[in-house]
């Protein structure tokens, strides 16, 4: 029996950043669906429609920026896991976001494959 798909939808307006998430989401896993969108908005229609399994999330996107992003995702998909990626270490809004009911908070250049 195999596992079932998994559903990410990634939230990420650098198409590099994007691609190298991408890349390491399915890297062996076959079974997982990415969905990247590249704006607040576009991922507040795409949740309208589909309940994703997981979230990534940058939180400076062109049309939202900060915790209100976060903020906006969680009101939309309150009970989907939400993991943020982020281009800087800020243990204070990794504290923050935490508190506010991030799963976890990574940053984008120490991902890889083995975390």
């Amino acid at each position: 029996m195999e596992p079932p798909e998994a559903h990410v939808l990634l939230i990420e307006d650098n198409s590099g950043d994007a691609d190298l998430v991408r890349l390491r989401l399915v890297e062996g896993r076959p079974q997982v669906r990415v969905e990247c969108v590249s704006r607040l908005s576009d991922a507040l229609a795409f949740l309208a429609k589909e309940t994703p399994s997981l979230v990534l999330l940058d939180l400076n996107l062109p049309d939202s920026r900060g915790a209100d992003t976060f903020r906006k995702i969680r009101e939309m998909a309150p009970d989907v896991p939400v993991v943020i990626l982020s281009g800087q270490e800020d243990e204070g809004l990794a504290v923050k976001a935490l508190h506010q009911g991030v799963q976890d908070y990574l940053v984008k250049g120490d991902m890889s494959s083995k975390q």
